[in-house]
């Protein structure tokens, strides 16, 4: 059986291998233009240059997201995810064991809940077809 805190830490073992590769070849922070994301060593980490010659100028739009989730970011990520299933760990046995709402059960929950979406985006193991603040608000 896949517990919470094993989904997480696959997610961030996942994500700490990519990054780790990343680093290597394009290392944060990351940064863009009009038509390119760069990596500090100033590698091309994305190109939009055509985007205006295919008639889709919209192209450019993911620029600034590309250079703000740099490795460094994933790495940060992971810790974090990895730092969530310990606390998963740690506190699902009180989850269980306890009966009725406590403050620290509530935590756990949310906590949990909010990595786990994180971790299963990185694992594929779940989709999300619109932003979080449109489906909030929408």
């Amino acid at each position: 059986m896949t517990t919470p805190a094993d989904e997480l830490r696959a997610a961030a073992t996942q994500l700490r291998g990519h990054a780790e590769a990343a680093h290597q070849v394009s290392p944060g922070p990351w940064s863009h233009d009009d038509e390119c994301a760069y990596s500090r060593n100033k590698l091309i980490v994305a190109d939009r240059s055509c985007a205006s010659d295919n008639g889709n100028p919209e192209q450019v739009r993911d620029l600034p997201y590309i250079a703000l989730v740099h490795p460094g970011v994933g790495f940060a990520i992971a810790d974090w995810l990895d730092e969530t299933a310990r606390f998963a760990s740690l506190y699902a046995s009180l989850a269980t064991a306890t009966t009725g709402a406590s403050p620290a059960v509530e935590e756990y929950d949310t906590l949990t809940r909010h990595a786990l979406a994180v971790a299963r985006q990185i694992l594929g193991t779940t989709t999300v077809d619109e932003p979080a603040s449109e489906r909030r608000h929408g």
